[in-house]
């Protein structure tokens, strides 16, 4: 599992900037903490961070490349059925480095091409590069439970696994106004649409290949097509064996890891039955974990217990309520680059939080729901008689008595033209007509999603239900398997989800009705698996919305005030905005849409306010096209800046930078060189941004110690503070060093009074950055920081000099060199120069 991320270019383009790849690719830490490479080629840069699941040794490094270097690969998913299709490769004479699925991957598709991907079982979003065709293949899985996203911007083809990796090379985050309503009435933009102009997904069961500039797209697996193969076939005899049988097979292919594996356990009946199959088959002892609540209505804690008890797991909890929801509010909207769509994303996340530290696997029941139709609001359709005398009474009765409830619901539902539209809005809870009654007029209809029905009522005509579910899996299961991959992978988490194994969507798709729903929704099939869980009342249907009832009227005002205070400093109009339209939708909601409207409204309230930052983000891309057209290096510095954002976990503003500070360049110098040395003692001369950022990076690898010397007694006091309000200080300490007469070869110099770093030894990193010229006129000031130092560096250790386009600097490195010839120098571009001192090799 992992982050990928890459660039492809003509050749005849000049390559990208290195800290452009690197920014693209750290931007994707919290997917894969465990590696980071890279690796650029005439046309192509592709990125990976790597969350290792299967062989953990560096042998399963990517970008990895097939043994003749043609083609390279940087992968995320995994492929279950991996080890057999690794036996016939061998059979076929390939030899194999390591145990991952990524070289079988790899090996697989030098033989067979884009026909491989019908071979593979599993989750996956991947890219290979082609050195001999200078082409590039991408490619998603049939459901869609790894992301992938591209954006084709003045001739070059990016993509990565989240968003946030393409704003750091610099791909606008422009939000799409014309998405607005399809986003307020599905909270989520199906198809190959994203809410950013420009960035688009890779449609599950998709490939696409880039070469020479040009984009070719190809869906590789069609579920209907696969049913209607399957139909022409002898089904299941037995479908509750088969399903039963099929089932366990998944849960057992997804144990495959070398890491501990666990279970997401809700109490309800998909997790439950995932829970129980994985206990059976793996022992006793597997972890569970359950998120519960305070509120007894939606707690089915009581039941998790229940099922952990009876299959002997080892079952965690975590309550969770109104505190701290803010937080992580803003860390899932983060994580998740677009509005949130669910009410529970911020709950998988606490919970996978939670896990990380016992397991690096979970499984979870996302799927059920869709394939087996659980959803209570499949039921209205399972019945086209009854719908047609609904649709002549309830609207007229809920005109003049206000129904509340699943009654309300349907009558609002039964107000749409069709059937067909009944289907396509389903899923929602606000509707085209809710809109018009908030003064939208309402457009076209997605066509996506209409191209989904049209499919969805060929295959299954005249029923309704069937059609329901078959749109649901196309696209309200895109956001639920978005919603769970972000939210797990923010954690470092895999998550994998039996339920969409191939065999059992295809099975499922291609059994009758009566098989499939014994007369009516509610996951027949599942409760006739004779495991013996244990049920509430309404176990079998998924209502959906219960989550987010229990937690938006406690946490609304709280979160929206909070948010506010968090954008005014950026940008009064947004606060205003924000404001009025959370009341305006306050006040119509309560009017005009009715309770369970009302809890939506408040919810999308909370989504268009997280969305004003979209206006920020595009106010910043405007920006950095400003400074590109001015002939000045202000653009290459606003760059940096950006990319230095993208790559650290930077929560607060930095102090201003150029003039005496640091320049963005030479921090993004400096991060390359902490992420390439790995130092676990760095020595910084000049205290100031630069012991921020490394600090900041240093907290990011999760080792090392900066220690920073200062000449000003008030500017240390400063930057300590500055370190305690960022929670840095557990890795960089500020020391006041006043400059102190120092004799080296018979000549006198102002320095560092060298007390405080005498018992230092081992120093793998310098920085070089005082002291300060302005306040001393000595020629070659920083001239003493080597042969100072000279006895406590490690052999590996690098010195990093800022100012180098000054005189005095440049002959400081000038007489270093002559006067210590075992060291080499590189000199690196930036605004105020930079040089790099090493000993060779």
């Amino acid at each position: 599992m992992c982050g990928i991320s890459g660039i492809a270019y003509a050749a005849s383009m000049s390559p990208p900037d290195e800290h452009v790849v690197l920014a693209m690719r750290d931007s994707l830490k919290h997917r894969g903490p465990d590696d980071a490479w890279q690796w650029t080629a005439p046309g192509v840069a592709l990125g990976s961070r790597r969350l290792a699941i299967l062989d953990l040794s560096s042998r399963g490094r990517m970008p990895m490349s097939t043994p003749d270097g043609r083609y390279w690969t940087t992968y995320n998913g995994e492929v279950y059925n991996f080890r057999e299709l690794r036996a016939g490769l061998t059979a076929r004479g390939h030899s194999f480095l390591s145990n991952t699925d990524t070289e079988v991957i790899l090996r697989l598709f030098a033989d067979l091409g884009p026909a491989m991907l019908d071979r593979l079982n599993g989750m996956f979003a991947l890219a290979i590069w082609d050195a001999g065709e200078r082409s590039l293949f991408l490619a998603r899985d049939r459901l869609g439970v790894k992301p992938l996203y591209y954006a084709a911007r003045d001739g070059r083809l990016f993509f990565a696994s989240e968003q946030k990796a393409l704003f750091a090379a610099g791909v606008p985050a422009r939000f799409d106004a014309s998405t607005w309503e399809e986003l307020l009435c599905f909270r989520y933009v199906g198809g190959e649409r994203t809410v950013y102009e420009g960035i688009h997904r890779l449609l599950p069961g998709h490939y696409l290949i880039w070469k020479d500039g040009t984009t070719t797209i190809r869906r590789w697996w069609s579920l209907a097509g696969r049913v209607r193969e399957l139909r022409d076939k002898e089904g299941p005899g037995d479908p509750v064996r088969w399903f039963r049988e099929t089932f366990d097979s998944s849960v057992d292919l997804r144990r495959i890891s070398d890491v501990p594996v666990g279970v997401l356990l809700s109490g309800g009946l998909d997790s439950s039955s995932v829970a129980a199959s994985l206990a059976l088959q793996a022992g006793r002892g597997v972890a569970s974990f359950t998120v519960r609540f305070r509120e007894r209505a939606f707690d089915e804690g009581p039941l998790a217990r229940q099922v952990a008890r009876r299959f002997g797991l080892e079952y965690h909890e975590i309550t969770v309520g109104p505190d701290n929801l803010l937080e992580r509010l803003r860390r899932a909207s983060f994580l998740n680059d677009e509005p949130l769509a669910h009410g529970n994303d911020l709950h998988i996340l606490a919970i996978s939080e939670y896990a990380k530290p016992r397991v690096t696997v979970l499984l979870s029941g996302e799927g059920g729901d869709e394939t087996l139709g659980g959803y209570v609001r499949y039921r209205p359709l399972s019945s086209t008689r009854l719908l047609a005398l609904a649709r002549r009474i309830l609207p007229w009765i809920h005109s003049r008595v206000r129904l509340r409830g699943r009654l309300g619901k349907l009558a609002r539902f039964l107000e749409l033209e069709s059937v067909d539209r009944f289907v396509m809005y389903n899923s929602c809870d606000v509707l085209p007509n809710d809109l018009r009654r908030l003064g939208m007029e309402s457009g076209n209809e997605p066509q996506y999603r209409r191209s989904i029905l049209e499919e969805a009522a060929q295959l299954y005509p005249f029923e309704p239900l069937r059609q329901a579910m078959y749109c649901d899996q196309h696209t309200f299961l895109c956001s639920v398997l978005d919603r769970n991959d972000r939210m797990t992978m923010g954690a470092s988490i895999e998550c994998r989800v039996p339920f969409l194994d191939v065999r059992l969507v295809e099975g499922l798709a291609a059994l009758s009705s009566p098989a499939l729903l014994s007369g009516g929704p509610g996951k027949a099939l599942l409760l006739s698996q004779g495991r013996q869980l244990p049920r509430s009342p309404d176990q079998g249907i998924d209502d959906g919305g219960g989550l987010a009832r229990c937690l938006y009227p406690s946490i609304a005002k709280r979160a929206l005030r909070g948010i506010r205070m968090h954008l005014t400093f950026r940008d009064k109009l947004s606060v205003l905005l924000s404001i009025l339209v959370w009341s305006g939708l306050a006040t119509i909601g309560r009017r005009y849409l009715g309770n369970d409207a009302w809890i939506v409204a408040l919810g999308l309230a909370l989504v268009i306010v997280l969305m004003t930052q979209f206006e920020l983000y595009r106010r910043l891309q405007d920006a950095l096209r400003q400074h590109h057209a001015e002939p000045t290096p202000n653009y290459r510095q606003v760059e940096a800046l950006f990319s230095l954002f993208a790559s650290l976990p930077i929560d607060q503003p930095l102090p201003p930078m150029r003039a005496s500070a640091i320049s963005p360049d030479f921090a993004n110098t400096l991060v390359s060189l902490i992420r390439e040395l790995r130092p676990q003692i760095v020595l910084e001369l000049g205290s100031g941004v630069s012991t921020i950022i490394t600090a900041y990076c240093l907290k990011q690898s999760g080792q090392g110690r900066l220690m920073s010397l200062e000449q000003d007694e008030g500017y240390a006091r400063l930057s300590r503070a500055d370190l305690a309000r960022r929670g840095l200080e557990d890795r960089a300490t500020v020391l006041h060093a006043p400059l102190r007469p120092l004799t080296l070869d018979g000549r006198t110099w102002s320095w560092y009074d060298p007390t405080p770093i005498e018992p230092l030894h081992g120093i793998d990193l310098v920085v070089v950055d005082g002291p300060l010229q302005e306040q001393q006129p000595e020629r070659l000031l920083r001239y003493p920081a080597l042969p100072v130092l000279l006895g406590k560096l490690s052999p590996r250790a690098a010195i990093l000099l800022d100012d180098c386009n000054r005189e005095d600097e440049r002959r400081v490195v000038e007489t270093w060199l002559k006067e210590f010839p075992g060291f080499e120098a590189e000199r690196l571009p930036g605004e105020k120069g930079t040089v790099v001192l090493r000993r060779p090799g």
